[in-house]
């Protein structure tokens, strides 16, 4: 009987820091809700919506909007090799910045509405560049080799900087 030598082949690296936000703000809620009560009231009574199977199914359409809330959600990872992002569901797939395309990478404070529009995936111009968020006014502000600029939005500022730090050490 002949044996083998197997040899892991999971090359998945260690992560130096992991973060997972979801979207938990009562007011965006109500900023998808609200919008949606007036369209009803016109749609009834300009005679469009007329029988209550109707106005059920529109109540119905406009819940699970809402109810597409909960299912967002940022995923950050900092190992030895890179920063990932994803706003689920809206990225599938991870952005990955490898360190070696990264001039630097600090945590500050930004304001979301004043550099971005607000929340989400937003680009602030060829000056801010993109930023992913989805609560707070803190984040990771990366600079790439390039020039480009990428804001990655955290509920843990303290742990990314250590995060940063360790890697910093690291290499």
């Amino acid at each position: 009987m002949q044996t083998t030598d197997i040899q892991s082949t999971d090359t998945t690296p260690i992560p130096l820091f992991e973060e997972r936000q979801r979207i938990t703000q009562w007011w965006v809620y109500a900023l998808v809700i609200l919008p949606m009560l007036p369209i009803l009231v016109i749609l009834i009574l300009a005679g469009e919506i007329d029988t209550p199977e109707q106005v059920g199914l529109l109540f119905i359409i406009f819940l699970g909007t809402a109810g597409l809330i909960p299912l967002i959600r940022m995923d950050t990872k900092i190992d030895q090799q890179a920063i990932r992002v994803r706003l689920f569901p809206f990225h599938l797939k991870y952005r990955i910045y490898p360190w070696n395309e990264i001039e630097s990478a600090e945590v500050r404070k930004y304001s979301p509405l004043g550099e971005y529009g607000g929340w989400g995936i937003r680009y602030g111009g060829k000056a801010k560049g993109w930023a992913y968020n989805v609560k707070g006014d803190r984040g990771l502000q990366i600079v790439l080799n390039n020039g480009k600029r990428v804001l990655i939005g955290t509920s843990s500022p303290n742990s990314m900087e250590r995060a940063i730090a360790a890697r910093v050490r690291a290499s």
